[in-house]
């Protein structure tokens, strides 16, 4: 049974664009190929000037959120905000404190806040380690 299409976004064809570049497949894993699909259209909104078109690559992504938001209970309860989750996502894609805030409209200050709240959460010690556990809880792509 066919899921219908979200309001605003219209079905995509089965052509490719010319000068796309597919995305590698992650073979019985298709967590890990959501995954590489949400991080490559983080990483190809930044170079859209276009606020309608980035507007609608951030609601497909906020699909695939959805989908790879599945397990994001640790011990029975929630351990990330998806606030939280938004801000680590961006410093898994490798931006500073600065480059995060002005990305999602906050100080750096509130960056930081964010990141130790999430290492208080995941029990680690620098945001690299929070990365990594998040990504080995599947909470992150």
């Amino acid at each position: 049974m066919a899921q219908a299409m979200p309001p605003g976004l219209r079905p995509l064809t089965a052509a490719r664009p010319v000068g796309a570049v597919p995305l590698p497949r992650s073979p019985g894993q298709p967590q890990e190929s959501l995954r590489l699909a949400y991080r490559e259209l983080q990483e190809v909104t930044e170079h859209v000037a276009d606020p309608l078109l980035r507007g609608r690559i951030g609601g497909v992504s906020e699909l695939l959120r959805g989908l790879l938001d599945q397990d994001t209970k640790v011990g029975g309860r929630l351990a990330l905000t998806p606030r939280e989750l938004e801000v680590l996502s961006q410093v898994a894609l490798g931006l500073s404190n600065v480059e995060t805030a002005r990305r999602l409209t906050v100080s750096p200050e509130t960056v930081k806040a964010y990141l130790r709240s999430i290492m208080r959460k995941l029990g680690v010690r620098n945001r690299t380690a929070a990365v990594h556990a998040a990504r080995q809880l599947g909470m992150l792509p």
